[in-house]
């Protein structure tokens, strides 16, 4: 069963950019892109290995250059409107993470239509579509692709549903595919909509599975796919029941609707990373990149023929983007509602050591929902101050209305120390502890106790320090100047 308190929101990185020619540096076009990041644990072949899973949905919208004009048209020719485009998304993790494709859409989307010189025009089922004398062709396929949420395990993963339907049957199939469905969905925003008229998609994968590969082309009155041979590397040859459909009595037909227009495809893939034998040694990361080349064609009317034309993919307009390295950890960890986010560093298992007074660590709660990560610890979580000792706590909050505390227990040996705190980099304190000694237990340590938010407004002590999203506790702790060293355990974090 899913949860259904996960908020896609809180695990949400979200990117925009021009897609901008590397020949001509000009803008071609933009790109809307998502990234979801959550965390996941296989327990397969009776084994535990910890990793994310990784969603990247990107639409992208490419206008024809050529503006079309409403009204009576005497054109003759049309020119660089887009016909091929191809958009491919690459994943590169550290950590020797191994990056495995769990899922891609869209996969193939086929709109292939065949006409015959008697300008009548069936699909595969041979379904007949009749037109008459003077009228345009009607539309040939339609398609709607729509995205919602379902669950895999605790991971809301996309359920896909398209429908397709032949303008001239009025009839309407529907074919669901889906991850692992769960009765709670959530639909998605209009960005992960679209509409396909008379272009096909196709998709293929590198076999090392970090890069996947779609290619959206025109498919009707030109199938620019099938029909691209050039006897002199300049003109494509059409076939004359092609051309027919391009020019009837001496009219020079448009291209697509959606060539002509522009279009806006969404594409989605699924990403497992996982962590062969836990082996992690600095922070999960992950780096993706984003190329799309758009391919124009034209055609005109040369005598009684067409002379179609493609750009190579030398000449066409190419844009790549790559992202920051993206914490996957931190993207991963979910809101704490009303329990208690906690880490125990005796108790809770480390996403990895520091391995000496100036190593760096990581370690998150069992529940996902707190994170810390820090240097100046040996692997006990001591320090006798040899470097820097500090430490940042993360967590994140889905409201504005209940109070947290900040409980820190630690303690020092000998002597005292002075701990500073910042919460968001705006609201700081500090505190100065001294080593105490309950001799009849042999117990040093202490509980300090932080208020993050005091919503009653009738105390003087009303404040809230604390902000929706994700949160950042900095703490840095140090021996005041002059003092003895002091040995400086911390023994676990809570925010409650």
């Amino acid at each position: 069963m899913g949860n259904p308190n996960i908020k896609s929101e809180f695990h949400a990185l979200e990117k925009n950019y021009k897609l901008t020619s590397q020949n001509s540096s000009k803008p071609f076009g933009r790109s809307y892109i998502n990234y979801e990041i959550y965390k996941r644990s296989d327990v397969s072949s009776l084994g535990l290995s910890n990793g994310y899973v990784l969603v990247v949905t990107q639409k992208f919208t490419i206008p024809n250059q050529n503006k079309y004009a409403p009204g009576i048209s005497i054109r003759d020719k049309y020119e660089s409107y887009p016909a091929i485009i191809q958009n491919t998304i690459s994943v590169e993790a550290n950590n020797n993470a191994n990056v495995r494709l769990y899922s891609v859409f869209p996969k193939t989307i086929n709109t292939s239509v065949t006409t015959n010189e008697g300008m009548s025009s069936s699909d595969a089922s041979s379904v007949r579509n009749q037109v008459s004398s003077g009228s345009s062709m009607t539309n040939v396929n339609t398609f709607g692709v729509s995205a919602s949420v379902g669950f895999f395990g605790e991971l809301p993963i996309g359920q896909i549903g398209l429908s397709y339907s032949h303008s001239w049957v009025h009839g309407l199939e529907n074919s669901i595919s889906s991850d692992h469905q769960n009765s709670h969905n959530t639909s998605l925003s209009s960005a992960n909509s679209m509409s396909v008229k008379d272009w096909s998609a196709y998709s293929d994968v590198d076999i090392d599975e970090k890069s996947v590969n779609w290619f959206w082309a025109q498919s009707y009155p030109w199938d620019v796919l099938i029909y691209n041979q050039s006897k002199d590397g300049k003109v494509v040859n059409l076939p004359k029941f092609i051309q027919d459909r391009m020019l009837v009595d001496n009219i020079v037909r448009p291209p697509s609707e959606l060539s002509q227009f522009g279009v806006e495809f969404v594409n989605r893939a699924v990403w497992l990373i996982d962590y062969p034998d836990n082996k992690i040694t600095e922070s999960e990361e992950v780096k993706v990149t984003h190329d799309i080349t758009n391919i124009c064609a034209s055609h005109s009317a040369v005598g009684d023929g067409i002379s179609a034309t493609i750009q190579s993919s030398r000449d066409a307009q190419m844009s790549t983007y790559e992202t920051e390295e993206i914490d996957l950890s931190l993207y991963a960890l979910s809101p704490l509602v009303r329990h208690i986010g906690k880490i125990g560093f005796n108790v809770d298992e480390f996403t990895y050591f520091p391995n000496d007074q100036k190593g760096n660590f990581k370690i998150v709660s069992s529940e996902n929902d707190l994170q810390v990560t820090g240097t100046g610890f040996d692997a006990p979580m001591t320090s006798m101050f040899q470097s820097d000792v500090s430490y940042t706590i993360y967590f994140k909050l889905d409201n504005k209305t209940y109070n947290y505390i900040l409980d820190i227990t630690h303690w020092v040996d000998t002597g005292s120390c002075e701990v500073d705190w910042t919460v968001n980099g705006k609201f700081s304190g500090n505190l100065t502890m001294s080593a105490i000694s309950d001799k009849q237990h042999k117990r040093y340590e202490r509980t300090e106790t932080i208020a993050l938010r005091d919503s009653d407004y009738t105390s003087s002590n009303y404040h809230d320090f604390l902000k929706l999203g994700l949160n950042r506790i900095e703490v840095k702790v140090r021996c005041p100047q002059g003092s003895a060293k002091s040995k400086y355990y911390l023994s676990s974090i809570a925010i409650r």
